[in-house]
């Protein structure tokens, strides 16, 4: 069906209009006026359950590294035109399971790889029969949580330190 919403839009909006094909959108063009196009089908970012992570991402380390080969951890990567973008931790205890570290490299922010790190994580949960998943998100990320389901426990912070040297 989308498949066919994205036909019948294009066809629509490019009646006497140049076609300009620019990092994936359609632009429409005609003196004094320009639409963009609908996303062709299937262009919605997808993300993978995968090793592979970079201290260039959002939370990335090698401490975060270090504890993707443990048990109950399940780690899920976003790409963009071959490039590593983005990621997220999915951490099983039990029949629960929490989403950690999530990030998108900045300049691939508001694209969709939140939401689709967001949804490859609760797909694996599901697959492994977890009852619940949980997460923190700021305000940012809100919005996006709130359109996969995730219900607010209520407004709060989470505090953690990431030291820079022992204390005595």
């Amino acid at each position: 069906m989308l498949a066919d919403v994205v036909t019948n839009h294009v066809s629509w909006l490019g009646r006497r209009r140049e076609r300009i094909e620019l990092d994936g959108v359609t632009l429409l063009l005609r003196p004094a006026e320009a639409a963009i196009a609908f996303p062709p089908a299937g262009s919605d970012p997808a993300a993978a359950e995968s090793a592979e992570c970079s201290d260039a991402l959002p939370y990335g380390s090698a401490a975060q590294r270090a504890a993707l080969g443990e048990p109950g951890v399940y780690h899920f990567a976003a790409h963009e035109n071959g490039a590593l973008v983005g990621h997220a931790v999915l951490n099983v205890a039990g029949a629960t399971a929490g989403v950690y570290d999530m990030g998108v490299v900045e300049r691939y922010r508001r694209r969709g790889h939140r939401l689709a790190l967001a949804r490859a994580a609760i797909a694996r949960a599901g697959e492994l029969g977890c009852s619940s998943v949980t997460l923190n998100a700021t305000g940012e990320g809100e919005p996006m949580y709130s359109c996969s389901g995730f219900a607010s426990l209520g407004l709060g912070m989470t505090w953690w330190m990431f030291p820079q040297r022992p204390r005595p």
